[in-house]
């Protein structure tokens, strides 16, 4: 691998502002190791020598790189044994006819779903709006906790239309993806989803569930399922270990050949 490009290995004054320069693009030139897996299945990192070779940095900012990297959770130092990639992730890349049950399961991972509860209520009016729906329709109110190889992996919550899922509590349902959940159970075909992604903070609840400390930095998948015309069936949120999870988003065409118009620049 080419050493560390010079503005980056070096950058300008201060030198605190030349030593973090260099700091995070190197985090990234190794966090991109750790992602194409060239550290091999064990992802036992080189000695710092050989590193600070490999990259032709200084070793005060290797590590540094390293320390910001066993931070965040990339990284795990074992005494006596050296550095580590962490555990890896579960890379989930959506597709139309392939869900998240569908990634585990091409990568043998045994999951298992805890109901922590599920109850129905009826519609506030406020909540009735959002559906699009009179209030007092009933709905679904469910929070599941998931586990992959028995380590915590997510904490959803969700809520669900009752009229348009009323089997969604249905015990044998209770185990299956959200989307394959929804799409059993809906009385109506689910046809599209809205995917936002956001960083959270974990407060005593999520830390407690997902087994990390209070304030530890998460990923929550705010998710909203809809049916023909557009009628929202579901909506909740799935918060996950951002340690591990990736979340891959399909390949966008660029359309390069819309150029933006040249900004007129006003006569004096």
């Amino acid at each position: 691998m080419h050493a560390l490009p010079d503005n980056l290995a070096s950058g300008g004054s201060p030198r605190a502002g030349r030593l973090s320069q260099g700091v995070y693009g190197l985090c990234e030139l190794l966090r991109e190791r750790i992602r194409s897996g060239h550290y091999g299945e064990e992802g036992r990192l080189p000695s710092e020598f050989v590193l600070v070779r490999e990259l032709g940095v200084s070793r005060t900012r290797l590590r540094a790189a390293l320390e910001i990297l066993r931070n965040e959770g990339t990284l795990t130092r074992k005494r006596g044994h050296g550095t580590f990639a962490a555990g890896r992730r579960l890379v989930h890349r959506p597709r139309r006819v392939r869900g998240f049950a569908a990634t585990v399961a091409a990568r043998h991972l045994s999951v298992t779903r805890e109901v922590l509860s599920a109850s129905t209520w009826a519609m506030d009016p406020l909540t009735a709006d959002d559906f699009g729906v009179a209030p007092g329709t009933p709905m679904h109110v469910v929070e599941r906790l998931t586990r992959l190889n028995g380590e915590p992996f997510s904490l959803a919550a969700y809520v669900v239309r009752g009229d348009l899922a009323p089997g969604l509590l249905t015990e044998e349902f209770r185990g299956l993806d959200m989307r394959d959940w929804l799409a059993t159970s809906s009385v109506v075909p689910l046809t599209s989803v809205d995917v936002t992604i956001e960083a959270v903070a974990a407060d005593a609840r999520a830390a407690a569930h997902l087994r990390c400390a209070e304030g530890t930095p998460l990923l929550r998948m705010n998710r909203h399922f809809l049916v023909t015309n557009d009628e929202l069936l579901a909506f909740g949120s799935a918060t996950m270990r951002g340690d591990r999870f990736t979340y891959q988003a399909a390949r966008q065409p660029l359309d390069l050949a819309a150029k933006p118009s040249p900004r007129k620049v006003p006569s004096p």
